[in-house]
């Protein structure tokens, strides 16, 4: 009896192992893992034309709050290769304290929302390539003379979950100040301090909040609560 069980059983521990392999395998191609190791670098995402993004705006200045929802959507690369986008609110969902829509369209360097603005490549943002434990500076001219200079540092890997959905991202810290020979009692209230996190999944940030050093209840907060990327 003994040697009759003894392969029987072998053969069904092999089976066994066989199915768990198979399932392990299937459920693998059915979610990829993103690995977090600090090596992994995020490039610059190839943009198409209908590409739309929503983020839901909280901003908070003294006593008064606004918040509605803005959608970002890029309508075309122009000669410069810059894309041209659109930016705006329906009108159902514009504030009884926002006297007119925020709407129009602007050709800017995008990198996310209107992250890079319409300026010389050597003035942009350089995002990319993204990865733990980069930094650096970015400096926008400022009609006064004087200059808004950002300090960033990309500091981990971050699970977060917004209404859009829950993404694998790269959390931000920047410090950002106007600085210059002509700088005045309003760069103290530029100076801020925000974090951002950066989805490779949604080709943007997911979520950022700006707070203002002019007031510890002052700030703007960014959520992404829709997306669709053209293929």
């Amino acid at each position: 009896m003994n040697s009759i069980e003894h392969p029987l059983r072998r053969r069904f521990m092999l089976a066994f192992c066989f199915v768990l392999a198979v399932i392990s395998s299937s459920s693998t191609m059915a979610e990829p893992v993103v690995s977090s190791s600090p090596r992994d670098e995020i490039h610059e995402p190839v943009f198409r034309a209908g590409s739309f993004w929503v983020f839901h705006i909280t901003s908070r200045r003294q006593s008064e709050e606004v918040s509605l929802n803005l959608q970002w959507t890029l309508l075309y690369q122009n000669t410069k290769k810059l894309w041209v986008f659109s930016r705006r609110t329906p009108d159902s969902e514009l504030p009884s304290n926002i006297p007119l829509p925020i709407s129009g369209v602007t050709d800017t360097g995008w990198a996310g929302r209107d992250h890079g603005g319409d300026l010389p490549e050597s003035l942009r943002e350089p995002l990319f390539p993204l990865y733990v434990g980069k930094s650096w500076i970015s400096e926008t001219p400022l009609d006064n003379g004087t200059l808004h200079k950002c300090t960033s540092s990309a500091i981990a890997w971050e699970d977060v979950t917004v209404t859009a959905g829950i993404f694998h991202t790269i959390r931000i810290e920047s410090e950002c100040a106007t600085v210059g020979p002509t700088s005045t009692d309003a760069a103290f209230h530029a100076a801020s301090r925000t974090t951002r996190w950066y989805s490779p999944l949604a080709q943007n940030f997911v979520r950022e909040f700006i707070y203002f050093q002019s007031s510890p209840i002052a700030g703007t907060s960014f959520e992404l609560i829709d997306y669709q990327l053209k293929k």
